[in-house]
């Protein structure tokens, strides 16, 4: 192990001197050249520093999750650090906030000792604003609100100009009762607007740009959020404001007018090593952590776009879910984004962390022997529900769970029932005794560690376990990546330099297919993103995928005999028990047909086992419809480059050159490759069901687990609640109506969640199989540089002499040496 990490750290240091290299060549190169070739330039240097700056990065620990989760008080708890990162009861963090910790060896505590400011780039705020946008647009949509938003289709604020959404938003201001979310999100564009008028000088050229020092007192004091959601009574119109200088210095006040602008923010934390043992790391400059803006909040789409912009380069993850509420989708929508488009995936899957933060919160058990999983599942509702979550975040193991709470030594009562988790944990370990591999172990330990001090030193000896076994191998995986992207560039540019322009009309016409080819790859990538987040699949009639799922689930509980049953023994808003017997007509000796509304759950257990299987298999159905939608789509964007391939003399030309290209086989390999490229109905149903059973099976057969309530318990109607006369109030309250709509709420969101849940881990599940299929495929496109090195270049009289070609050898030679971890695809076609 330790010797596999000596040779990643010494292979990251190869990519990094040879990114560096290409970089020096490209810049030594003559400026006087041809635009095309100027272009192609900057490409390749884009790259070349992309590689560099990767292979310098530490590994970095991201703490993901909904805003109430508790993330940033966590974060600062394992830093022992109460006071480093601002909490509340409401949403607090605005910014991602990244905090360098570096092991010294000596130290009482740890200290600040340096911060940062970033700040986006013009094109990403551009991609921000287009983002909130798509928000926008989405809830008028899906609302069906009366306004007029078709004068804001393909329109973008930060290149188009503010007249336009200024014209759509004042209206709303003027309106009392116009929609909240649309307001919240209009009105995040246009701080937006006020912050790029008075920053956009500070703003990098490309992205991530420079960082700002930055006193380490500042940031807390001018970018956590405060008041800036709140929405003014008027609307806010544009004032003239002088921007400021590209070096000015960023105070508390500035820092306050241009906050929509900063990407992150930074903090160097020294952590005595008795404090923190990082020694599994082994990486002398430590590791990063990351706290990431809370999930759904209102007026908070730029910060889950800055979520999702940084996640691309985290290498491990900790979705925190509050305990109570575990089952929401935003951390599994996170999840799927931070896999999504990453050549490292299963790596990424395996160093994903579950954190149940506010564990306080779950009733401990009471235990007295040796107690299975299952059991304790079914005696607990919430322990339930946080355990079935876990599974779903993880891929099916939830013994990946950590338990924490962040204000663990503040109360003593909290320490009181912490330790009453301690027999249930000995129960587990018991009853798995012979089964080494059993969850119920990995469970126990987490009960253990959070009876100890709360989950918090566990939770840091595991993100340290987790960093030193992925995250380097991560990054060399992500490097690796940059490097076959950067050899290609340099292919051609490499041909343009040295080959010159051709008047053959075979050679034209290649270069058209390689081109065309290129764009079909690119084609497909684009298509494939959009698998990253499964709320924009859409149905064959436009509806989105899980919006049909949620309604399916509604429908199905709804529409249960149970309710109204029940309901009719209301009196007042107040419901009765069941009637124990009375008088009877003479004649009449049918029950009455209330008589068997159900009084405990189990009554409701069978129905919502049937109704889940149900919509399961109706989402999957349409499921498999959304994605041949999506196969056409596909199809039609490639249709340029099957039409060429399907030409017999282009496909004739294209055949000659690949088997010089390709001697062994004469290019068939190859040229079949190219096919699947350009006709992915071939091969990607094959892909879908792949992934349907690396998920489970199209067929959900429920079983007790899927039932989100305690079985076997009593309802507050039943006769058996207020027999004591102390008791009669608190059980009257409970009988009220009310409760039965919650309990129909909460069973249909319940429903939803575990159906959308394997939609969403079918579609991560596909995503990274495309993504991959597509990587390898891309390889086999054929480059300028392929074709010219099969024949002898034609240089024009003024072209550039070679200086490529060493640079090429070297990549040739670290590819044929590396590969420890390389990965290999199959896509269920000939040839793959």
């Amino acid at each position: 192990m330790e010797q596999d990490m000596a040779d990643d750290y010494a292979e990251l240091e190869r990519l990094r001197s040879y990114g560096e290299k290409v970089l020096r060549r490209l810049r030594d190169r003559p400026a006087d050249v041809p635009a095309h070739i100027r272009v192609a330039r900057e490409e390749t240097e884009r790259i070349a520093a992309e590689l560099v700056e990767r292979s310098k990065e530490r590994q970095s620990f991201g703490f993901v999750g909904d805003f109430n989760a508790g993330k940033s008080r966590l974060l600062a708890r394992v830093l022992r650090m109460p006071e480093l990162l601002k909490v509340s009861g409401a949403p607090t963090t605005g910014n991602v906030t990244a905090v360098r910790v570096l092991p010294v060896p000596y130290g009482e505590a740890p200290r600040v000792t340096a911060a940062w400011i970033g700040f986006l780039s013009l094109d990403a705020v551009a991609e921000c604003a287009a983002f909130v946008m798509a928000k926008l647009e989405a809830v008028v949509r899906e609302c069906r609100l009366p306004y007029p938003i078709s004068g804001l289709r393909n329109y973008n604020p930060i290149n188009d100009g503010w007249e336009r959404l200024e014209e759509f938003a004042r209206p709303l201001w003027r309106d009392p009762h116009a929609n909240a979310e649309v307001r919240a999100h209009v009105y995040e564009l246009l701080k937006l607007r006020d912050a790029v008028a008075r920053g956009s000088r500070l703003l990098p050229a490309s992205d991530p740009g420079p960082q700002h020092a930055v006193d380490p007192a500042l940031p807390e004091r001018a970018v956590e959020i405060g008041g800036s959601r709140d929405i003014p009574a008027d609307f806010p119109e544009r004032r003239f404001v002088a921007p400021l200088p590209a070096d000015a210095d960023l105070t508390a006040e500035t820092l306050r007018e241009v906050f929509p602008l900063v990407r992150r923010v930074t903090y160097q934390v020294e952590m005595p090593e008795r404090l923190w043992d990082l020694s599994a790391v082994r990486d002398p400059r430590g590791i990063e952590l990351c706290d990431h803006p809370g999930l759904n909040t209102l007026g908070g789409a730029r910060d889950e776009f800055l979520s999702r912009r940084e996640l691309r380069r985290i290498t491990s993850i900790a979705v925190v879910v509050n305990a109570r509420q575990a089952e929401t989708v935003g951390p599994a929508r996170l999840r799927g984004l931070l896999e999504g488009g990453r050549r490292s995936r299963e790596l990424l899957r395996d160093s994903l962390l579950v954190v149940g933060n506010h564990f306080d919160v779950i009733e401990p058990i009471p235990v007295g022997s040796p107690v299975a999983l299952a059991a304790l599942r079914e005696r607990s509702e919430e322990l339930a529900s946080l355990l079935r979550a876990a599974g779903e975040l993880s891929g099916g193991h939830p013994e990946r769970t950590v338990l924490t709470c962040a204000v663990f030594h503040q109360n003593p009562e909290t320490r009181e029932r912490a330790e009453r988790w301690r027999p249930v944990a000995a129960a587990l370990h018991a009853h798995a005794a012979g089964d080494a591999d059993a969850p119920e172990h990995g469970i126990a330990r987490a009960l253990a560690a959070y009876a100890d001090d709360g989950g918090i030193e566990s939770l840091r000896r595991r993100i340290a376990a987790h960093l030193g076994e992925h995250g380097v191998r991560i990054l060399v995986g992500e490097c690796r990546a940059l490097r076959r992207d950067l050899r290609d560039r340099l292919e051609r540019l490499h041909r343009l330099e040295t080959g010159g322009s051709s008047a053959d009309r075979d050679e034209e016409r290649l270069a058209h297919v390689v081109r065309e080819l290129t764009r079909a790859s690119s084609a497909m990538r684009e298509q494939i993103m959009r698998l990253g987040d499964p709320a924009v699949l859409t149905l064959p009639d436009g509806r989105p995928l899980l919006d049909h799922v949620r309604h399916a689930a509604i429908n199905d509980v709804y529409l249960w005999e149970q309710w109204a049953k029940t309901l009719r023994r209301s009196v007042n808003g107040t419901i009765g028990p069941r009637a124990a017997g009375g008088f009877r007509f003479p004649g009449i000796t049918d029950d009455d047909p209330d008589d068997d509304a159900d009084d405990t759950t189990d009554g409701l257990r069978e129905p919502y086992l049937n109704g889940l299987a149900e919509v399961h298999q109706e989402a999957f159905k349409l499921l498999a419809e959304a994605v041949d939608r999506w196969v056409a789509e596909c199809e039609e964007a490639v249709r340029a480059a099957r039409e060429l391939l399907e030409d017999p003399r282009t496909r004739g030309l294209l055949e000659d050159r690949l088997a010089l290209l390709d001697p062994r086989d004469g290019g068939a390999r190859r040229l079949l490759l190219l096919g699947y490229l350009t006709n992915p109905r071939q091969w990607v149903p094959g892909a879908l069901r792949e992934s349907i059973e690396a998920a489970g099976g199209g067929d959900l057969i429920p079983d007790e687990h899927h039932f989100p309530l305690a079985a076997g318990h009593a309802l507050p109607w039943h006769p058996a609640f207020g027999r004591h006369a102390e008791a009669q109030e608190q059980t009257a309250a409970r009988r009220h109506q009310s409760r039965l709509f919650q309990l129909r709420r909460d069973l249909a969101n319940a429903m939803t969640y575990t159906v959308q849940s394997r939609v969403a881990r079918v579609l991560s599940d596909l995503h990274g199989r495309l993504a991959a299929a597509v990587d390898h495929l891309d390889r086999k496109v054929p480059t300028p540089g392929d074709l010219g090195r099969i024949r002898a270049p034609r240089p024009d009289a003024g072209a550039v002499s070679d200086g490529y070609g060493d640079l090429l050898d070297e990549d040739e030679h670290m590819n044929t040496g590396g590969g420890r971890h390389g990965t290999s695809f199959g896509i269920g076609g000939p040839g793959f």
